[in-house]
């Protein structure tokens, strides 16, 4: 990312589709402060400890969105472990994806690690969220974005 920074010969600008939290394995952290880019996340807590995380002066823009070919609403599964934010990180619009980390013991692992109960019945943890969809053409148009230099897609 580095090298097209001095390739590109001006402030780049990127695209993150499922930006979580802004920090939590985020592959834009060492250069997003300096870039100008569009950070896309769907889950309506996590969007708002992304937006919370950046400073006033960043030149962001923001999507709390899930990106798709048309516009409307679906549901987004995920896991709910209150007190672990890393969970977030685990959320798909299949909920076969979802059943996989519970059935894997990923999720047991997380919480094992950070000594936190879970239910028996594992399930349990699976939360389904209503979020918007759109086109990605349709956020790069309505904010005026000339030029994408990286996307990079979760």
């Amino acid at each position: 990312m580095l090298q097209l920074e001095k390739r590109v010969g001006k402030t780049p600008f990127f695209i993150q589709v499922g930006a979580n939290d802004g920090s939590m394995a985020d592959p834009f952290s060492l250069v997003s402060k300096r870039w100008d880019g569009l950070m896309i996340e769907p889950q309506p807590d996590v969007f708002d400890r992304l937006v919370a995380s950046r400073a006033a002066g960043d030149r962001m823009h923001f999507a709390n969105v899930a990106i798709s070919d048309s516009e409307g609403e679906l549901v987004l599964y995920g896991i709910d472990i209150p007190g672990n934010p890393h969970a977030t990180g685990i959320a798909s619009l299949e909920k076969d994806v979802v059943l996989k980390h519970l059935e894997n013991g990923y999720v047991d692992k997380i919480a094992q690690d950070l000594g936190i109960p879970l239910p028996a019945d594992r399930t349990q943890l699976i939360k389904e969220t209503k979020v918007r969809m759109c086109p990605l053409s349709r956020l790069i148009e309505e904010r005026g974005i000339e030029q994408v230099d990286a996307l990079f897609i979760d």
